[in-house]
């Protein structure tokens, strides 16, 4: 028996290379979809652990992507999503009056990225339903209510807040319950805390009324308003202009200075309890004033000498002028 098979044409070969490509790539893709799916759903869990977790009413929310076209996650958008419970549990305030309100806004936007089913919000309201109706299985059924026109999506979600936000707890994993007990701790360990003492109140002085406490002699009270009293005139420190009348007068008498004078005005200054400089000013400052009072009497001295002259200097002189 011949088991020889003919070799296949260039076509024959063409065709199922591709047939073995496309099933290849089906395969990939497929893998490549289960992989995504499976990220997309470790994403989703651990986003709904963290925000079932949460007890602090002021901690970030976490939002859980979905799955969007080409396989790709899609997360809503930061400006229209809940930052914390507390803003999220404010949807529920939400009414027709506040239709246009950022508040309303959020709310219809994530009931429509989520694909909450609200059709049934209106046929399904608990207010309208009556438990008492099937307590027999004796009775007769009731007909069942014909439903009105389907509210649309702002509509149901403007009509019915309540049910929107549970909805979005139950897709968000959020836990009231959670942050009930945690407002409830904090209120008993507040109340639990001692009392802070009361802070002693300052009084603070007006800076005029302190800078006229300062002013005011010792002994007075505080309070009290300082007497008026006139300014002392005080001595003018600096080189003033010669008087005219001065200037005309004759020239003073050449006084003759000595050791002892200087000396003895140092000392009077040095003790005069009016003087500007306190004495440890003048201690530090002792040894310099006595360097130039040296000096000073020493260009004192050699002026005299050379005004009165000398008997060395008047021979010289009734030499030269004496013919020889």
């Amino acid at each position: 028996m011949d088991t020889h098979r003919p070799p296949l044409t260039r076509d024959e070969f063409l065709n199922a290379q591709h047939k073995q490509d496309a099933l290849l790539k089906d395969e990939i893709r497929s893998v490549r979809r289960s992989v995504a799916s499976l990220r997309l759903e470790v994403k989703r869990l651990n986003a709904y652990t963290k925000n079932s977790n949460l007890k602090n009413p002021m901690l970030p929310i976490t939002p859980i992507p979905k799955r969007a076209e080409g396989d790709r996650e899609m997360f809503p958008e930061d400006r229209l999503f809940p930052k914390h419970a507390r803003q999220f549990y404010a949807m529920r305030k939400v009414s027709s009056a506040d239709a246009h309100t950022h508040r309303a806004a959020m709310l219809i936007y994530l009931v429509d990225f989520y694909n909450v089913e609200y059709s049934a919000w209106e046929q399904d309201d608990p207010r309208d339903y009556d438990y008492e109706a099937y307590e027999s299985s004796s009775e007769p059924e009731l007909p069942a209510p014909q439903s009105g026109p389907k509210l649309g999506l702002e509509d149901a979600v403007l009509s019915y807040p309540d049910r929107a936000v549970e909805a979005l707890e139950t897709i968000l994993g959020i836990n009231e319950e959670n942050f009930i007990r945690f407002r409830e701790r904090a209120a008993a360990l507040r109340r639990s805390l001692p009392a802070r003492p009361a802070k002693r109140q300052q009084r603070f002085s007006d800076p005029v009324d302190m800078e006229a406490e300062r002013a005011s002699p010792p002994g007075t009270p505080r309070g009290t308003p300082p007497r008026t009293s006139k300014r002392l005139a005080r001595t003018i420190v600096g080189r003033a202009t010669e008087r005219p009348e001065v200037a005309d007068r004759a020239p003073a008498k050449h006084h003759d200075f000595t050791w002892d004078e200087p000396t003895e005005r140092m000392e009077e200054e040095y003790h005069d309890g009016a003087s500007e400089q306190t004495r440890i000013t003048w201690d530090a400052s002792a040894k310099a004033r006595k360097r130039e009072l040296v000096a000073r009497f020493a260009m004192a001295s050699r002026d005299d000498a050379v005004s009165e002259g000398s008997a060395t200097n008047a021979e010289t002189l009734s030499r030269f002028a004496s013919p020889s």
